[in-house]
């Protein structure tokens, strides 16, 4: 399905919102109520609906693309406890320079004490190359470092894959 859909900012700006709206509650995790909200959002970024997901956003393939993320079995299993649109902040000093690091993460999994197990980054390329995905690799990598949790995934919402991110092991300083 991934090479018949077109892909544009505005399509990953209405399957983030979808996705967000889903896990707040805004709104059912139904393909109707998707689909109008699809409508609602392009209205709102000024885009007309296109006829065919070739051609476009469009709404019946934005809802679709949002209920198949949540339903790929790593998101379902955590999906209770997941909180959308985090931003996450860092500093890490090392040796004479500090790195800042400042970001959105699309969602978060909670454990019950409030330690932070999972950080999900939705992405909607229809077809990322493979250093594209390494970029999003290493962003993932610095919202592990800012949040603190064991892993990350990547979650390619047009086509289900899944990208495991796991925190960079770097040796102590004075490590031998």
């Amino acid at each position: 399905m991934a090479g018949t859909i077109s892909g544009s900012r505005e399509r990953g700006l209405v399957v983030h919102k979808l996705l967000e709206e889903v896990l707040t509650g805004e709104i059912a995790a139904a393909a109707d109520a998707l689909e109008i909200r699809s409508r609602v959002l392009l209205a709102q970024l000024g885009v007309s609906e296109a006829a065919r997901p070739e051609d476009g956003p469009h709404a019946p393939e934005l809802a679709a693309t949002a209920l198949r993320a949540l339903a790929i079995p790593e998101i379902a299993a955590c999906r209770s406890r997941l909180v959308p649109e985090l931003t996450v902040f860092s500093a890490q000093a090392d040796d004479d320079r500090t790195t800042y690091v400042g970001g959105v993460a699309d969602a978060l999994a909670y454990l019950p004490l409030g330690m932070i197990e999972l950080v999900i980054d939705w992405k909607t390329d229809v077809s990322p190359s493979a250093h594209q995905i390494e970029l999003y690799r290493e962003q993932m990598g610095d919202y592990l470092a800012a949040t603190g949790a064991p892993e990350g995934l990547l979650v390619f919402v047009t086509t289900g894959q899944l990208v495991r991110v796991r925190p960079a092991y770097k040796p102590a300083a004075n490590a031998a």
